[in-house]
């Protein structure tokens, strides 16, 4: 006889003794129903800890089976007629299938909108009944999120933001020549010119084969894993933008300055013959 159930066998003996042994016998096989969990829990942790890199590659094509099932919020993208720092998003919402409005905002009207905009800049994103946001990274990554190409491995999701960081840092000075040139004394168009020529020359072709060297090494096209993620898409706008003149006529950046870099110039055209970056382009047009 078990020792712990023994009260329970006086205290109910005089009214039932059926009751009693039965009372008796659910407790036991509560007691083992527990102790067979606890045994359970244990085995699958130490089962799959140790596998826990295999768990991490199922989870992207599990992601990706259950990402088109999650409801969208409707989206509103506010952004100027071009791609500048608008362009990236759009391309990540339009691969993910992610419906959107995209609003371009005239320069004759932009004077009047400034004021009442978040942050004095665009783009920024309105999430239906929620509110507005702003800030092109944060954007991004949110429509990321909604359409699977932001990884939700924290590795994966760390590589990723390192393309990004890279990526501000080549808009960066992209844009430094015609900006510095506004509050520099002398002709600004002079400035422009050598500081374009310098940054065409020598310090955008560094950060430029950084990303090609990682293109290389990740062998699929894409800076990480085997489809795109946000990274692509920002970083293949940015070469868009640089090799079609966008930085030239502003800032004095050559378009030549992504010649030489085969593997960045294929992955503008991988993430445009994405299904639904192609169609959006053509819609655009």
């Amino acid at each position: 006889q078990s020792a712990p159930l023994q009260p329970f066998r006086l205290l109910f003996s005089a009214l039932d003794t059926h009751a009693t042994t039965e009372l008796a016998s659910n407790m036991a096989r509560s007691r083992i129903f527990i102790g067979a969990a606890g045994v359970g829990i244990g085995l699958a942790v130490g089962y799959c800890l140790p596998k826990m890199h295999v768990l991490v590659g199922i989870a992207k094509p599990l992601e990706d089976l259950l990402t088109p099932l999650v409801p969208k919020p409707s989206l509103r993208l506010r952004y100027f007629n071009f791609s500048g720092r608008g362009e990236q998003v759009r391309w990540a919402l339009a691969a993910g299938k992610v419906p959107f409005v995209d609003e371009h905002v005239t320069s004759e009207a932009w004077p009047s909108l400034k004021a009442s905009s978040k942050s004095g800049a665009l783009p920024d994103l309105s999430v239906g009944g929620i509110g507005t946001f702003c800030q092109s990274e944060a954007i991004l990554r949110y429509a990321g999120r909604l359409g699977g190409t932001y990884p939700t491995d924290p590795v994966r999701a760390l590589a990723v933001d390192e393309v990004l960081g890279m990526n501000a840092e080549v808009i960066d000075l992209a844009n430094l020549p015609g900006h510095a040139s506004i509050f520099l004394p002398g002709d600004p168009a002079k400035y422009t010119a050598t500081a374009g020529k310098m940054i065409s020359e020598k310090k955008l072709p560094a950060l430029l084969q950084t990303w090609e060297h990682m293109l290389a090494k990740n062998g699929s096209g894409y800076f990480v894993g085997r489809e795109p993620t946000i990274a692509d898409f920002a970083v293949a706008s940015t070469i868009d933008m640089l090799r079609t003149g966008f930085y030239e006529s502003c800032h004095s950046i050559s378009p030549k300055v992504v010649d030489g870099f085969p593997r960045l110039n294929a992955l503008v055209d991988l993430i445009k013959d994405i299904p639904g970056v192609h169609r959006y382009r053509e819609e655009k047009q």
